[in-house]
């Protein structure tokens, strides 16, 4: 049981792409200077939650035999177990956490929705020390972690299993184990790996809506040309034609995501047509204006881009 049972296929190189990646992802959240705008950092950072649970997997087993180890674990054998308790508190190498042990006559064995199941068989069991609430499990597998630490009356059933199989089915307990998988992954961080789909969605959304609205203010200017007249809450701003190249052409990359301290409503009107807009002033840099467009879903709360202006300073400070 405590041999390989197979080799992965391309299962963990993919998971160690998808590791790479997370940590760039997090350099580039937690990097110094301006934060993104919040669908970009939320972008940047949700990858890293699955990766938290992986690390929580190599922490509990072997790195050969971990999620991102190229080695399927043993399975948990097919008979039931003497004796089974379910979310106990423990530890398994270097994780402390609640999990359900299980003592077969074979060895004993855990399963987690963190970070799966494991087992190790009775030959490569050393010794079983119990203090007080708690049993020590010795062992030398070449797949799970040293030491395992479970609760005492498993520990007792462990005793029992390796003083000899008579003794051991008086400890009592039956349960039938589930078909093992083919390979072991942390099951939660596959849950939420998939659950990261619809975020991915959402912030794909977003980033398409920013892009229609720039490029709707880009072509409403383009095409009015010198006919274009900027309004700022209602009023005409006397060096609008100065805004106009600002506005075709906004920033767009990482900026400071911190609280707006005006806006300002305004309006690009050529003829009969016209196209509307919030300029947000940036709390701290009254020279850097964020750009809202109230018009679309994705765009109300999340700017589309961001200009540098001094035009406005002569503008009547707007609502808060």
């Amino acid at each position: 049981m405590d041999k390989s049972v197979g080799r992965k296929r391309l299962s963990h190189w993919l998971l160690r792409v998808y590791l790479a990646s997370a940590a760039v992802a997090a350099v580039l959240a937690c990097a110094g200077g301006p934060r993104p705008p919040f669908w970009l950092e939320l972008a940047l950072l949700a990858p890293l939650f699955p990766a938290v649970l992986l690390a929580f997997d190599v922490c509990a087993f072997r790195f050969a035999h971990s999620a991102l180890g190229p080695y399927r674990r043993s399975p948990l054998p097919r008979g039931g177990p003497v004796l089974t308790r379910w979310l106990r508190a423990g530890r398994i190498g270097l994780l402390h956490l609640p999990a359900s042990f299980h003592v077969f006559t074979e060895g004993i064995g855990f399963s987690s929705l963190v970070i799966g199941s494991g087992f190790v068989p009775r030959e490569r069991i050393r010794s079983v020390l119990i203090d007080g609430k708690r049993g020590r499990i010795g062992h030398d597998s070449k797949e799970v972690r040293e030491p395992l630490y479970v609760p005492a009356d498993v520990a007792e059933a462990l005793r029992s299993v390796l003083a000899g199989p008579a003794e051991a089915q008086r400890a009592g307990g039956s349960w039938s184990a589930p078909e093992p998988a083919r390979w072991e992954l942390a099951p939660l961080a596959g849950i939420l790996a998939l659950l990261l789909i619809p975020v991915w969605g959402f912030v794909a959304w977003i980033g398409l809506e920013c892009a229609a609205a720039r490029r709707e203010i880009a072509e409403f200017i383009r095409e009015g040309g010198p006919r274009v007249e900027v309004l700022i809450d209602g009023k005409p701003l006397p060096s609008g034609a100065d805004l106009l190249p600002l506005l075709a052409d906004m920033e767009t990359g990482l900026s400071s995501n911190r609280m707006t301290e005006r806006r300002f409503p305004a309006e690009l009107r050529t003829g009969p047509r016209s196209i509307t807009f919030v300029m947000a002033r940036k709390r701290g840099d009254p020279t850097r204006y964020a750009v809202y467009r109230p018009a679309r879903a994705g765009t109300r709360m999340n700017p589309i881009g961001h200009v540098r202006t001094h035009l406005l300073d002569a503008v009547p400070s707007g609502p808060k």
